[in-house]
This record gives C-alpha cells, structure tokens and sequence, in this order.
C-alpha cells in the first residue's frame, strides 16, 4: 500500500511539472514573439524586450511570466528530490537482487560443472554460460560492490539484519566465485584436450 502511495505520488509529481511547462511554454509563445529554441534566452533578458516595454500588459506578463516559471521550476526541483530519495532506497535492494540472480548462475554453473561430462547436450549450455558468467563479473560485480557500500554508508536507517544479509550474500559470493575460478581451470582444459 505505501508503495503504491509512492508511485502515486511520483506520477503525480512528474505530470505537474510537464502540465506546467507545457502551460507555460504555451502561454508564453502566444503573448511573445520568441521562438521555442530562444525560451532560454527570452529568460534571461526579460528586463530589456522590446515587446514587454511596447505592450500595455507588461505588468501582467510579467507576473505571468515568473509565476509559472517559478512554480514549474519548485515542481521540477521537488519530483527530482524525491526521485532521488525513492532511488536510494530502492537501489539496494536491486543490488541485492542482483547479486541473489548472480549466485544463482554461480550454483547453475557448478552444477553444469559437474553433470556436463554426463549429459553432452548441455555443452553448448554450458559453453554460453560462462562467458556470460564472466561478463557479469567483470561489469556488474566491480559496480555493485563501491555503490553498495556507498549507499549503506549514505543510509545509516537500514537495519541491522539487512546489512548482515548483504555481508553474507556477499562472502558467499567471494567464495563461489573463488570455486569457478578454481573449477572452470580443469573443465576448459579437458573440453579442449577433447576436441583436440
């Protein structure tokens, strides 16, 4: 249910800020004479158009104008914080979720490790398997492990149980890794000694 509430409030946070620009844009290229691409520069030299010091509305405009600037800008400034926050917390646990799919594939790989010489149709399996095992190791596991610690530094609010669940999973890791390091040395060699 919190969840829920939070991806509500999320949804709700990022279409006010696109109803109010795109308002505001809107708006503002019908009263002005300025191109979308020059919004930017229209900003930032408001004070000396031509058009707001002909016009008899300029005090109108001009209230429009920074009202809806500001508005949009707190909005867009508040959906990116608590993006931010809803991030950090979720970032672990898909770390976490990670590195549960990556011991996995370890555990898969040791059982292959140990049946392929038994069932030849799981060669090509096997063969896929562990470059794939390598490349996630070599690009997930050196990305995981800084930003984990990171986070945990950053999110002193976890439990305790948590962070012991993270220490665990990853010893196990460190250890099943060590054995596919040791196990795929002989495996190789007798697939290639075999084929040759």
């Amino acid at each position: 249910m919190l969840f829920l509430l939070l991806l509500l409030l999320l949804l709700l946070l990022l279409l006010l800020p696109l109803f109010f620009f795109f308002f505001f844009f809107v708006l503002f290229h019908a009263y002005s004479s300025y191109s979308w691409s020059s919004i930017f520069l229209c900003c930032l030299s408001f004070s000396s158009s031509s058009y707001y010091s002909s016009t008899s509305s300029s005090s109108f405009s001009f209230f429009f104008f920074f009202f809806f600037f500001f508005i949009s800008f707190f909005y867009f400034l508040l959906f990116h914080l608590l993006l931010l926050i809803v991030l950090l917390i979720l970032i672990p646990l898909l770390l976490i979720l990670i590195l549960i799919l990556l011991l996995f594939l370890l555990i898969l790989l040791l059982l292959l490790h140990f049946f392929y010489l038994f069932l030849p149709l799981l060669h090509l399996l096997f063969i896929i398997l562990v470059p794939l095992h390598i490349l996630l190791i070599l690009i997930l596991f050196p990305l995981i492990l800084p930003l984990l610690l990171l986070l945990l530094f950053l999110l002193r609010l976890l439990p305790f149980s948590l962070l012991l669940c993270i220490i665990l999973i990853l010893i196990v890791f460190l250890i099943l890794l060590f054995l596919i390091l040791i196990l795929l040395q002989p495996a190789s060699s007798s697939y290639s000694s075999s084929h040759l």
